[in-house]
């Protein structure tokens, strides 16, 4: 099981920092009792989302993909989260399940 956060580049000098800083945020969303049963893992990427999503799930011969989309507050952002989860479930050579939140 992987949490993967998928983000375009930031400035090379703070891309570690930033890349800590997340996977830190990702480490509170595994539960405690995980690594019963499976190994997880927090993965930060720096590439175009879909592209990157696909990327990891292809490396780690991914079951299933799990995405969260959510609508944002401006009506031109609003279609982004949706046109990247497109891209992915178009191009995955496994399932994907969006979950809207």
């Amino acid at each position: 099981m992987s949490f993967l956060h998928v983000m375009p580049m930031v400035i090379p000098q703070r891309q570690a920092e930033v890349a800590e800083l997340i996977r830190k945020r990702l480490q509170v969303l595994i539960p405690s009792d995980a690594e019963d049963w499976c190994h997880p893992s927090a993965v930060v990427n720096f590439e175009f989302p879909s592209e990157g999503i696909l990327h990891v799930a292809e490396e780690r011969c991914a079951d299933l993909i799990v995405m969260g989309v959510h609508k944002r507050a401006s009506r031109a952002a609003s279609h982004l989260p949706w046109a990247i989860a497109y891209e992915v479930m178009c191009h995955a050579h496994c399932p994907v399940l969006t979950v809207r939140g």
